[in-house]
């Protein structure tokens, strides 16, 4: 008579393995809402073993199948899909508004935002690990014109994964005739005195706004140009154009005022200057 024995052994599992349909790496580039990606897990091993899988980010279970679903907006290590930059007094922003630039970025984890200035490329703020920036201008200046950039990056060490957008403001020179201008004739000439208001405090320390006053008389033109001081209290400009007078049968001027940062146009406006 004889006896058999059945052994059955059983190990750990050795060995284990990742799969994702198309690709056979362990490693899978999942964007947010926008990427959708299956991982298997495999192990050899008797009897037949159960998974776990866990999310590296809080280190708890999320799965007790084989099959992991990555395509949910819940999962680590997406990247910033969208930043959007809004302005307020966006229709037209005159100085001495205060405007306020917003930044909204969508990521996960969240990202650093910087914003910058590109006319003389200096980074203005940052914001460390958030999904909004919010920058304001207080007392806007016309030097503030230009282009401006928000940029969006978080823990994902690629320089694709970067996100830029970009905004354009052009702040509009805020002046305006306080009065009607003084006129005195004398003999051949005309002295024309006029104040015009307006913020220009700062623009005009730099020297950089010109004023230009055109007198228009029988399609002669007579360009005065001269840089602008504040005789009075700030943001007062005080002056007196010195006119010649060709046609002493003209009733009026019209006075045409310009002012420039360079050869770039801020403000124009004119008046229309009777001389009787």
């Amino acid at each position: 008579m004889s006896r058999t024995a059945t052994i059955d052994i059983r190990y750990w599992p050795w060995s284990i393995l990742f799969i994702s349909p198309g690709d056979t790496s362990d490693i899978a580039d999942v964007i947010e809402d926008t990427t959708f990606v299956n991982r298997t897990c495999s192990a050899d091993c008797n009897p037949d073993c159960s998974y776990i899988w866990i999310n590296n980010t809080n280190g708890v279970n999320i799965s007790y199948t084989p099959l992991l679903d990555l395509s949910k907006p819940d999962r680590y290590d997406a990247v910033s899909p969208s930043i959007s930059i809004t302005t307020s007094n966006c229709s037209e922003i005159v100085e001495k508004d205060n405007v306020t630039f917003s930044c909204n970025v969508t990521s996960n984890p969240v990202s650093d935002i910087k914003l910058y200035n590109m006319t003389d490329n200096n980074m203005l703020f940052t914001w460390n690990s958030a999904n909004k920036g919010e920058y304001q201008f207080l007392n806007i200046l016309c030097l503030d014109t230009g282009e401006y950039m928000f940029t969006a990056k978080n823990d994902i060490p690629d320089e694709h994964y970067i996100m830029k957008n970009t905004a354009y403001i052009e702040v509009m020179l805020k002046a305006i005739f306080t009065k009607d201008p003084e006129i005195t004739i004398i003999e051949d000439r005309a002295e024309i005195h006029f104040i015009i208001s307006g913020s220009l405090t700062q623009i005009i320390e730099e020297n950089c706004v010109k004023n230009t006053a055109i007198c228009h008389k029988a399609n002669i033109t007579v360009p005065t140009n001269q840089y602008l001081r504040s005789t009075q209290v700030p943001d007062i400009y005080d002056f007196t154009v010195d006119v010649p007078l060709a046609d002493s049968e003209e009733t009026e001027f019209i006075f045409s005022f310009w002012m420039y940062d360079g050869d770039d146009l801020l403000y124009q406006d004119a008046n229309t200057i009777p001389l009787n």
